[in-house]
């Protein structure tokens, strides 16, 4: 069964979420931990796709914005999307998404990155009360 990770930020500002997207990137890329990022807002995941490809000035962090499943590639690492495809290294999942992930049974371990905005927090409170009732353990990170 995954393991479930609330992560609460102090902020309603979008760029706050998007800095500790990059940070969770980074630290799955690091470790070769693949990492699926589950979008429901196309505008935001194109903003994710640039600032990972910009985030570092020494290098980059290759990943692959999926549209359908011929994007499919195992040996990626980090994966984009606004829909959810069965992908071959199901390690950690980032659900940016405001539904809850049909896939979550496939993923070791799930994030989910709430901010002071109002629609998330309820968002977030519902989809807690989903993982809870599926007898998932949670954990909760306020930052």
């Amino acid at each position: 069964m995954a393991e479930i990770s609330f992560y609460v930020l102090p902020t309603a500002k979008e760029s706050a979420r998007l800095g500790l997207v990059l940070k969770l990137v980074e630290k799955a890329y690091e470790a070769r931990e693949p990492a699926y990022l589950l979008f429901d807002d196309k505008e935001f995941m194109n903003d994710a796709d640039r600032a990972i490809w910009g985030m570092r000035d020494d290098a980059f962090i290759p990943h692959t914005v999926l549209t359908s499943a011929d994007d499919i590639d195992a040996l990626d690492l980090i994966y984009l999307s606004a829909e959810e495809f069965a992908v071959p290294n199901r390690s950690l999942l980032i659900n940016l998404s405001r539904t809850f992930p049909t896939r979550h049974t496939e993923f070791q371990r799930i994030f989910e990155i709430i901010t002071k905005n109002p629609d998330s927090i309820q968002i977030s409170r519902n989809r807690y009360r989903e993982y809870r009732d599926l007898g998932y353990e949670i954990k909760t990170h306020i930052l």
